[in-house]
């Protein structure tokens, strides 16, 4: 998961930012501001990203000035550019002062998941899934996927690869080979795609060898994402797909829930918490039954119809995808 801080300071209108990034770095997401004709001042946030993050905002100081919307403030911040609030004198002639600062995290935590999307199973069209089983994903830093069992263990042979159950941009690939020069025995299972979808949740596909796609990559329902690791490692060969989303709710390194604080920022700083990232019950369309949720120990036809592969594209990536396979 991303979190990120930053901290402003503002005395008698004379800005002094916190130089926390190189001359070369492009911040993901910054929160600036902008002075308006009328002596008020209009927060925006800018978003590098392909996703929607959520942003938390609070002033350390805040003299003489108020803001149209609640402090502190959380909202959401679309690709670009988005207005989140304004700030304007109490009593004009008396000087202001103002001290902000903020943390995001990617996806929303705001807007609920859209549950009645169907998925398409994570498998070449007209081939089969067996789901071997259903469980947690297990932690392994604070703040990582920890809910009900709704990570799905599909089986896989040699060769099998593994496709996008939704359309979406890359959000992460994880290479733990990549990360540290070598794969171990205990981490070469964890190489991983995730995939920001449009309601905000995020595609997780797990034990992966070759992958196809890097970060930022739009990818389309039904597109070959990697292949499936089955050399190596000491279990039987499968692949894990679950889908998840932000809560909201903040959890400390020991996974155990605390109320949402009058300031998150200072107390996700201070205390080392973090939000929780939940997994959620998916349907996908299969042959045999249609639309269902999946059962454990059962084997599924893989159909991919283009209704539900189009869903979620612009008219352009449509048309760009009908002529591409002419």
């Amino acid at each position: 998961m991303k979190r990120f801080l930053l901290s402003f300071l503002l005395f008698f209108g004379f800005l002094f930012p916190a130089d926390l990034f190189s001359q070369e770095a492009v911040p993901e997401v910054i929160v600036k501001y902008e002075s308006l004709r009328d002596g008020s001042y209009i927060f925006y946030a800018i978003n590098n990203s392909k996703h929607i993050v959520t942003i938390d905002l609070d002033f350390t100081e805040l003299e003489n000035l108020s803001a149209d919307k609640p402090i502190p403030f959380r909202g959401e911040a679309k690709p670009g550019r988005t207005n989140l609030f304004e700030i304007s004198y109490i009593t004009k002639g008396v000087q202001v002062k103002f001290k902000y600062e903020f943390t995001y995290i990617a996806g929303c935590a705001y807007s609920a998941p859209d549950y009645s999307f169907v998925y398409l199973l994570p498998v070449k069209e007209g081939s089969k899934a067996r789901v071997t089983n259903f469980s947690k994903i297990c932690p392994t830093l604070p703040g990582d996927i920890a809910d009900q069992d709704c990570a799905i263990y599909l089986r896989a042979e040699k060769g099998d690869t593994v496709y996008a159950a939704r359309s979406g941009y890359v959000f992460k690939v994880t290479d733990p080979s990549l990360d540290s020069g070598a794969a171990s025995a205990d981490t070469i299972h964890l190489k991983s795609i995730e995939i920001y979808h449009s309601d905000g949740t995020f595609g997780y596909y797990q034990i992966l060898d070759k992958i196809f796609v890097k970060s930022g990559d739009r990818v389309f329902a039904g597109q070959p994402l990697a292949t499936v690791l089955t050399e190596g490692i000491p279990f039987p060969p499968h692949f894990v797909f679950a889908v998840y989303h932000n809560t909201g709710r903040l959890l400390d390194r020991y996974g155990v829930h605390h109320e949402s604080p009058p300031s998150p920022v200072r107390e996700l700083l201070q205390n080392n918490l973090y939000y929780e990232q939940g997994l959620i019950p998916v349907r996908f369309i299969t042959r045999e039954e249609e639309i269902i949720y999946l059962e454990p120990f059962n084997d599924y036809t893989s159909v991919h119809p283009e209704q539900l592969v189009i869903k979620e594209l612009t008219r352009k990536e449509a048309k760009g995808r009908t002529q591409s396979e002419k």
